[in-house]
């Protein structure tokens, strides 16, 4: 009989939309390092739900129960389809479009340049924006005026957002 590994568990959701992804992915880490113990769709799905602890999450929880404990036996679905509800009823319905506008309206302020890169880049994975150019000028309009003037001045200045980051650090 395997024997779960006990790591920092997944903090408790409460329908946070800007923390759903980042709740499935510990959610998921989790699973994976104890999927022995868990080893049903079933037992993947009861396991986030215990997480679903407060606010509309636990609302969404109870509701979503009421269906799934009106069969007998309890019929909680496939994974993917739990996980595709989970994502209509928490993330925006325009997750992408809302990550480019805090793309745009992201500025480094008194943050350090690499607080500001690690926030540019979580918006710009959200927003599937491929394009350098248009990752460039987005960077571009939030990164202080004097580091930019810096990076300008270079000999070769970079030409990818990859490089942007490494300069601008």
């Amino acid at each position: 009989m395997s024997k779960e590994v006990r790591i920092n568990p997944p903090q408790p959701y409460h329908g946070d939309r800007d923390g759903l992804l980042s709740f499935l992915q510990d959610c998921r880490v989790y699973l994976s390092l104890n999927d022995s113990i868990y080893n049903s769709e079933a037992k993947q799905i009861i396991f986030i739900l215990s997480f679903l602890t407060g606010g509309t999450a636990k609302i969404w929880k109870e509701a979503f129960l009421d269906e799934c404990l009106a069969t007998t036996p309890p019929d909680f679905g496939t994974y993917a389809g739990f996980i595709k509800k989970l994502k209509e009823a928490f993330l925006a319905a325009d997750a992408e479009g809302e990550a480019r506008a805090q793309l745009r309206q992201l500025r480094q302020g008194t943050n350090s340049v690499d607080d500001y890169i690690a926030q540019f880049r979580i918006l710009a994975g959200r927003s599937k924006i491929k394009d350098d150019k248009t990752l460039i000028n987005y960077f571009l309009e939030g990164i202080h005026t004097s580091l930019l003037q810096k990076i300008y001045g270079l000999e070769n200045p970079p030409t990818a957002i990859k490089y942007w980051y490494a300069k601008a650090s």
